[in-house]
C-alpha cells in the first residue's frame, strides 16, 4: 500500500490506499465480525472535516461551512483538481488510521436509513469525523443555503443530587421537540436528515425505548398528540413534488457542470491564443468571457426555474382540488378514532427510509449500555473509532487552522473600486499567506501542547476522573481563537501603522509648506509694491466714477418717474374699462356656453325648413345684419347654415368690430320687438333660441364697448407713452453699458 498521497485539496488531505481484507472489518448483524473480504482495486479518497464537535455550536452553522467545501469518497463524485489550491510541501498526508475510519463511517451512511454505533475513545474525535461524512452526502454544487441534510444532536444529561429532578423533565422536552423537528423535517419536507444521539448511558429507559421504536417502525407511539400529527400530516408534501424538485436540483447541476466545463475551455483557447497572437489584454479579454459565461447560465437557469415554476404550481392545484374534495369527509370520521390520514402514514414511512440514526458511545459505557438495551447493537452497524494519535490529531488542527485562515482570505478578498481599500486588502492577503507556509509548524506546536495537557492530567487523575480529559474539541477551538488573535493583532498594528503613517505624511506636509512660503516671500513683497500703485491709481478713478455714477442715478430716477406715471395712467384706464365691461362680457360669455349646448340634430333640422317658422325666421335675419348680409331666409341658409361649424363660426364673430348702424339697424327692427325673446323662440326651436341670447349679448357689448371707447383711446395712448418711454430707457442703459466698459479698458 502507498503511503504517500497524491494530491492536496485546499481544505482537506487525501490519501491513496488500496481497500484490503484486513484493514476494514464489518460487524452489523448480517456479517460476521473479522470476516475477509477480497482484495479490490478501488481506491479510498478520503476528507477530513474542520468542524468542532461541541454541542455549543449549532447544526445550522455547521451545515453552511460543510456547503463550502468540495468532498469526494469512493461513493461520491470524482475529485476535481481544478478547484483545489495546492498546500505546502512540508503538510504530510492524511495518516491511514484516519482515512480508514472515515471510510468505514462513509461505507454505511451511503446506504439509506443507516443506523450507527460509534465506539469511541477518549480522545478520538469521532463526533468530527461523522459530521464530515454527513457532509459527503451533499452536492459539490449544492447552495449552502439550501441543503437538504439536516443534522440535529440530542445527548443525555449528568446525574446530579441538585439538578436530578429537573434532568429527567429536560431530556423529555428536548427528546420531544427533537421528535417534531425530524417529522416536519424528513416525513413533512422530504429531506434527508441525521440523528446524532450522545451519551445514551444517561438517556431514561423510556426514551432509550422510544429511540429504539424510531429506528425500527419511524414512528414513537403517544409521544406526539392528535392534534400535532394532524398538523404535520396535512403539511406532507406530495411524492410528485419531491420527485419534481429532485429532477429540478439534477438540472440545475447539470447546467452548472456543462456552463463551467465550457467557461473553462473558453478560457484555456483564450491563454493558448494569447500566448501564440495576443491581441487584448489578457485581463479584459478573461473578464469578458467571464461575463458571457455568467449571462448564458443565469438565461439558462431562468428558463429551468420557469419550467419548475409552473409544473410545481399545476401540481400544487391538482393536489388541492383532491384534496379538498375528501378532506371533509374522512377527516370528519377518522379524527375521533385517533387515525390522521394516510398522509401520517406517509411521512412516517419517510421518516424510516430517509432518517440515518447514529449513536455515539464512549468504550468505558459499552458494557452498561449492552446490559440496558441490547436490542440496540442486534439493530445497528457498529464502527469502532480508536484515539487519534500525535499524526492523526496534527492532522485534524491543522485542518481546522488552514479552515480559518481560508475563510479570513475569503471575507478580506472583495471587489472594491476604492484604491485604498484595495491595497489594505491586498496587503492583508499577502499577509494571511505567509501565515499559511508557517501554518504546520503551528498546528504542530498547538497538537504538542495539547497532549501535554492531556499527559498532565492523566497522570494526576484516576478512576473515573478520566471522563473530564480534556476534550479533543479544545485542540480545535485552538484554531478560533488564532483566527480572532491573528486579525485583532494585524489591525492593531495596521492602526498603530495608519497612525504613524498620517503623522509623516503631516509633517512632510507641513515641511514642503514651509520651504514654499520661504521661496515665495520675495515675490510676496513685489506683488504688495504694485498693488499699493494699482490701489492708488484706482481710488481715483473710484472717484470719478462716483460722480458720473451721480448723474446716471439722476437721469434713471427721472425716467423711472415717468414710467411710473405713465403705468399708473395705464393701470386706472384698464380697471375703467374692465368694469364698464364686466357685465356684458359675462352676458356673452353665458350666451356663448349657450351656443356649445345646441346639438347637431337642431341646426340641421332649421336647415331642413323650407319655410321656416317665424320666430326663426326672424332670428336668423338678426344674425344675418350682424355679418353684413341680406335679413333673408335664403342667405341665412346658404351662408350660415351652411357651414358644419356654424356654432364655432359665431363664437368666432369679431364683437370688437360691429358698425354703428348695423347696432341701430339691429336695435330698431329686431331687439324692440317683443317676440325676440328666448322663451318665445324656443317654442318653435331650441337652436334658435340660444341664437337670441348670443345676439342680445353681442349688441349689449358692442354698445357699452362704444361708451367705453374713450377710455380704451386713452389707455391705448397711455400705453404707447410708456413704451416710448421704456425705448428711450434701453437706449440711455446700453449706452451707460458701452460707457463703463470703455472707462474700465
Amino acid at each position: 500500500m502507498s503511503g504517500r498521497s497524491s494530491r492536496r485539496s485546499s481544505a482537506s488531505f487525501m490519501l491513496q490506499k488500496s481497500l484490503e481484507a484486513t484493514m476494514i472489518n464489518n460487524t452489523s448483524e448480517g456479517e460476521a465480525p473479522g470476516r475477509t473480504h477480497a482484495k479490490s482495486n478501488r481506491w479510498i479518497y478520503a476528507e477530513v472535516s474542520f468542524e468542532d464537535d461541541t454541542e455549543a455550536m449549532s447544526t445550522a452553522a455547521l451545515q453552511p461551512y460543510f456547503g463550502s467545501i468540495r468532498t469526494f469518497s469512493s461513493m461520491t463524485k470524482s475529485w476535481c483538481p481544478s478547484k483545489a489550491v495546492p498546500l505546502p510541501r512540508d503538510v504530510p498526508p492524511v495518516p491511514f488510521a484516519l482515512a480508514r475510519s472515515v471510510a468505514q463511517i462513509d461505507r454505511i451512511f451511503a446506504r439509506p436509513a443507516a443506523r450507527l454505533i460509534l465506539l469511541e475513545d477518549v480522545g478520538s474525535a469521532g463526533d468530527t469525523l461523522l459530521h464530515f461524512v454527513n457532509a459527503l452526502r451533499i452536492p459539490d454544487r449544492q447552495d449552502p443555503a439550501h441543503i437538504d441534510n439536516t443534522v440535529l444532536t440530542f445527548s443525555g444529561l449528568q446525574d446530579d443530587p441538585i439538578i436530578n429532578a429537573n434532568a429527567q423533565r429536560c431530556m423529555a422536552l428536548r427528546w420531544k421537540r427533537v421528535l417534531v423537528q425530524l417529522y416536519d423535517c424528513v416525513g413533512v419536507s422530504g429531506q434527508e436528515a441525521t440523528l446524532v444521539v450522545k451519551r445514551i448511558d444517561l438517556l431514561p429507559p423510556l426514551i432509550v425505548n422510544q429511540l429504539q421504536a424510531l429506528m425500527t417502525t419511524g414512528e414513537v407511539s403517544g409521544m406526539l398528540t392528535l392534534g400535532e400529527q394532524i398538523q404535520l400530516a396535512t403539511r406532507v408534501l406530495d411524492e410528485r413534488l419531491l420527485d419534481l424538485k429532485a429532477k429540478h436540483a439534477a438540472q440545475v447541476d447539470q447546467i452548472r457542470s456543462e456552463a463551467e466545463t465550457t467557461r473553462d475551455q473558453a478560457l484555456a483557447a483564450l491563454q493558448q491564443q494569447q500566448r501564440e497572437a495576443p491581441t487584448t489584454p489578457l485581463t479584459e479579454a478573461t473578464r469578458l468571457v467571464e461575463l458571457r459565461y455568467q449571462r448564458e447560465l443565469r438565461s439558462k437557469l431562468a428558463r429551468v426555474e420557469l419550467r419548475w415554476q409552473q409544473d410545481t404550481d399545476d401540481l400544487m392545484r391538482a393536489r388541492e382540488v383532491e384534496s379538498e374534495s375528501v378532506a371533509a369527509t374522512v377527516m370528519a370520521l377518522t379524527r375521533p378514532l385517533g387515525v390522521t390520514s394516510g398522509k401520517w402514514a406517509s411521512a412516517v414511512a419517510r421518516v424510516r427510509s430517509k432518517l440515518r440514526v447514529v449513536l455515539i458511545i464512549g468504550k468505558e459505557h459499552e458494557k452498561s449500555v449492552r446490559a440496558a438495551s441490547p436490542n440496540i447493537f442486534s439493530s445497528c452497524d457498529l464502527v469502532s473509532v480508536p484515539k487519534l494519535d500525535r499524526k492523526s490529531l496534527r492532522t485534524l488542527v491543522y485542518g481546522h487552522f488552514h479552515a480559518q485562515v481560508q475563510q479570513l482570505l475569503r471575507d478580506h478578498t472583495k471587489t472594491g473600486s476604492d484604491k485604498q481599500q484595495d491595497a489594505e486588502e491586498g496587503s492583508l492577503t499577502a499577509f494571511l499567506l505567509q501565515v499559511q507556509r508557517s501554518l504546520w509548524t503551528l498546528s504542530c506546536m498547538a497538537t504538542d501542547m495539547h497532549l501535554a495537557v492531556v499527559d498532565a492530567f492523566l497522570t494526576k487523575q484516576t478512576g473515573d476522573d478520566v471522563e473530564k480529559c480534556p476534550p479533543t474539541a479544545r485542540a480545535f477551538a485552538m484554531a478560533l481563537f488564532f483566527a480572532k488573535l491573528l486579525v485583532d493583532g494585524y489591525e492593531r498594528e495596521e492602526a498603530a501603522r495608519a497612525r504613524a503613517s498620517w503623522f509623516l505624511d503631516l509633517s512632510n506636509r507641513l515641511d514642503r509648506d514651509l520651504g514654499a512660503l520661504r521661496s515665495s516671500d520675495a515675490i510676496l513683497s513685489e506683488k504688495l509694491t504694485t498693488i499699493d500703485q494699482q490701489l492708488k491709481s484706482h481710488q481715483a478713478k473710484l472717484v470719478e466714477q462716483k460722480q458720473d455714477a451721480e448723474r446716471i442715478r439722476a437721469i434713471m430716477q427721472r425716467f423711472q418717474s415717468a414710467a411710473d406715471e405713465q403705468v399708473q395712467a395705464t393701470n386706472e384706464a384698464q380697471a375703467l374699462a374692465q368694469k364698464e365691461l364686466r357685465e356684458p362680457m359675462a352676458c356673452l360669455e353665458e350666451a356663448n356656453r349657450a351656443l356649445l349646448l345646441v346639438d347637431r340634430r337642431h341646426i340641421v333640422e332649421i336647415k331642413s325648413f323650407v319655410n321656416p317658422p317665424p320666430l326663426v325666421h326672424l332670428v336668423l335675419g338678426a344674425v344675418c345684419i350682424l355679418f353684413q348680409l341680406e335679413p333673408s331666409w335664403e342667405s341665412a341658409r346658404r351662408l350660415l347654415l351652411g357651414d358644419a361649424n356654424v356654432v364655432q363660426t359665431l363664437l368666432q364673430f369679431d364683437k370688437d368690430a360691429v358698425p354703428p348702424a348695423t347696432l341701430a339697424k339691429l336695435e330698431a327692427e329686431y331687439l324692440r320687438d317683443e317676440r325676440f325673446t328666448r322663451e318665445e323662440v324656443e317654442r318653435q326651436s331650441v337652436a334658435a333660441s340660444s341664437m337670441v341670447g348670443w345676439v342680445r349679448a353681442i349688441h349689449q357689448y358692442a354698445t357699452a364697448r362704444r361708451q367705453v371707447q374713450p377710455t380704451l383711446d386713452k389707455l391705448e395712448k397711455a400705453q404707447s407713452r410708456l413704451q416710448l418711454i421704456m425705448q428711450e430707457y434701453q437706449l440711455h442703459t446700453r449706452a451707460i453699458s458701452c460707457w463703463y466698459l470703455m472707462s474700465n479698458h
